[in-house]
């Protein structure tokens, strides 16, 4: 039918107070970063749009509800597939009249590239999942840019 497309992929059910979106290969990605979130106590759900236009309407409701809402990809973060699916969710929370969920859109900085491995550019920029010492406290995850900046969740978020 014109105008509809693929449905999003859940990759792990979790109890949607943080949804991790992993677009294309950063879903992967995600999915490590929730193994690390499970260690704290937290139960996260994992998405794999699949498509980002038309984005599915299901995705949007499903991460509206989220106090947490992540988006990972490989490409640019500053207009970017995240930015696009964070305006959708914005749009429909005030369209329904729920608060918008704290967002977090990670991606590549806005920069010329020189050619590289896909992989070891990736370390670079450092949009892998990884653990800052041990996972004991609430600090995670996607990390970006060529220093590691962990995402505090609040005690909120863990309630």
């Amino acid at each position: 039918m014109p105008g509809e497309g693929y449905t999003s992929r859940v990759l792990l059910d979790g109890d949607d107070r943080i949804v991790l979106i992993g677009i294309g290969k950063m879903a992967q990605a995600c999915l490590e970063a929730a193994e690390l979130l499970k260690v704290d106590g937290h139960r996260p759900t994992v998405i794999d749009p699949r498509v980002i236009r038309p984005l599915d309407k299901l995705l949007v409701e499903r991460a509206a509800r989220a106090a947490l809402v992540v988006t990972a990809e490989d490409g640019l973060a500053h207009g970017g597939a995240g930015q696009f699916i964070r305006s959708a969710i914005e749009d429909y929370c005030a369209s329904v009249g729920l608060d918008r969920p704290y967002f977090s859109v990670r991606g590549l900085e806005t920069q010329y590239i020189a050619q590289a491995i896909r992989l070891s550019f990736w370390r670079g920029q450092g949009l892998m999942a990884r653990a800052s010492q041990r996972p004991t406290s609430s600090n995670y995850v996607l990390a970006q840019g060529s220093e590691v900046r962990m995402l505090k969740l609040e005690q909120n978020f863990a309630q």
